[in-house]
């Protein structure tokens, strides 16, 4: 077997925004209800927050998703005798009004994730988004920041990120905004609203992953606010790795390319947006992504309550390792979801357990450094290669095949972290835990063997 040598390109590091190891929650079947939250009391459920906090999401988005386009934020504040009851037209049953906003930021607290909120573009107003970011980030006596205060909260949440609309392209879902004159037109008077309420927060519009026409009339519309350019990307299990391919050699160049004829051009805007001119960058934001196969079972009619393989894991390690070797676009990506519904972290008869998936995202949000540096022989075959650089050198390698692989390593190594499970086609369960996570010291040697079918961390100190 030919030993693989690793050699870095230093002087081509770039910075990697943590933000890319963010998650997502809906209002949809057990993920709130029932999931975050205790069945009788409504109250989150520790464990549940502990297990999410371990996992260590950057960014939480919330409330959808598709059910953004019903959710009404006036309708979960306050007192819980005041709050509405309303069905959930999109995915079934009944909204859990419980979990609004305030409960929302105080998840987010608790886990260590910055909040991001998707505003209702389908059946909601400017005015109604306006006054969310005014009842969230207002700091003077105006009649939502009191409101807030008046429900027990006298500092602002300071909600930096907000999304305008969710998969306003597909034609299946609520809203006309699916004719991309009709989303940019509107999108622009909820970005009046909202900017005038807060200039500060920073604004994600609806990109399309297949449609780069889209992406472009987005962009031709609204680049000078556009802060992030959100694309949405699902694969299905047995065609993931193909999948995979498309989406970074076709997908998300064609993206790319969109986005960087705009970026860094100088910023003149009609009065109402009182900054003065600046130079702008658009990044790119996956704000949903995972693998979904949407086959509706005993679990679930639409599917979601997804039972992830070791195969599954392995592809979450290569697509996490393509978010980082595309850190100079892509700057915040949301892995759907987190909890039950296609989640790493499931509940289930009163007790916690952990998918497959679980395991290479904490690897990755745990260790990843601050610089990416590119190598010479990064992708052959179904392996994957990143390195990083923060106080140390964390070496990230994804080996989706059969064999082991031999490399050479740009410096000794004197810890190895991982991750195998005994059978790669059966998901975890309740009662049946297949991934194992080990952790050994190695004398300090450039040669390592990584085993098949594994998502393996090498730790090489500066010393």
């Amino acid at each position: 077997m030919e030993t693989v040598t690793i050699r870095p390109i230093p002087e081509k590091a770039q910075d990697i925004d943590h933000r890319i190891f963010g998650s997502f929650i809906e209002h949809i079947e057990n993920c709130i209800r029932d999931g975050i939250l205790e069945t009788e009391t409504g109250k989150v459920r520790q464990e549940v927050a502990e297990i999410c906090r371990e996992l260590k999401p950057a960014v939480l988005r919330f409330p959808g998703g598709t059910v953004a386009g019903i959710y009404h934020w006036e309708d979960d504040i306050g007192p819980a005798e005041s709050r509405k009851h309303r069905r959930n037209l999109t995915w079934g049953g009944m909204m859990e009004d419980r979990f609004g906003t305030a409960e929302f930021i105080a998840f987010c607290r608790q886990i260590g994730a910055e909040p991001m909120l998707c505003v209702n573009m389908p059946s909601g107003t400017p005015e109604e988004a306006a006054n969310w970011v005014e009842y969230c980030n207002g700091t003077g006596h105006t009649f939502y920041a009191d409101l807030r205060r008046s429900h027990g909260y006298e500092e602002p949440f300071h909600v930096r990120y907000w999304c305008i609309g969710n998969e306003s392209f597909s034609v299946p879902d609520l809203g006309m905004q699916d004719d991309v004159k009709t989303y940019t037109r509107q999108a622009w008077e909820f970005t009046k609203f909202m900017k005038m309420t807060d200039p500060e927060i920073e604004l994600v519009f609806v990109g399309n992953i297949c449609n780069p026409e889209w992406n472009r009339q987005v962009m031709d519309s609204l680049w000078e606010v556009c802060d992030f350019l959100s694309l949405h990307y699902y694969a299905k299990s047995a065609k993931a790795q193909i999948q995979l391919n498309d989406l970074e050699e076709k997908y998300l160049p064609a993206a790319e390319q969109v986005v960087s004829e705009y970026n860094h051009r100088p910023v003149h805007i009609d009065r109402w947006y009182r900054i003065p001119p600046r130079k702008h960058e658009t990044w790119i934001a996956m704000d949903e992504w995972n693998i979904w196969d949407g086959i509706p079972d005993g679990r679930s009619p639409y599917g979601v309550q997804q039972r992830y393989t070791w195969r599954d894991a392995l592809w979450c390690g290569r697509f996490l390792s393509m978010l980082i070797r595309r850190c100079n676009t892509i700057r915040m990506a949301n892995l759907a979801q987190l909890v039950n519904v296609l989640a790493p972290i499931i509940t289930e008869n009163g007790s916690v357990w952990k998918q497959t998936i679980y395991y290479p995202f904490a690897l990755f949000s745990g260790y990843c450094g601050r610089k990416y540096i590119p190598c010479e022989t990064e992708r052959f075959g179904q392996m994957s290669i990143v390195l990083t650089e923060e106080e140390s050198y964390h070496l990230f390698i994804v080996n989706d095949e059969h064999q082991s692989q031999s490399f050479q390593l740009p410096r000794p190594a004197d810890w190895i972290m991982e991750l195998h499970a005994d059978q790669a086609d059966q998901p975890n369960s309740i009662t049946q835990e297949h991934v194992t996570a080990n952790k050994s010291p190695i004398s300090p040697k450039t040669e390592i063997s990584i085993p098949p079918l594994s998502i393996c961390l090498i730790h090489m100190p500066k010393r």
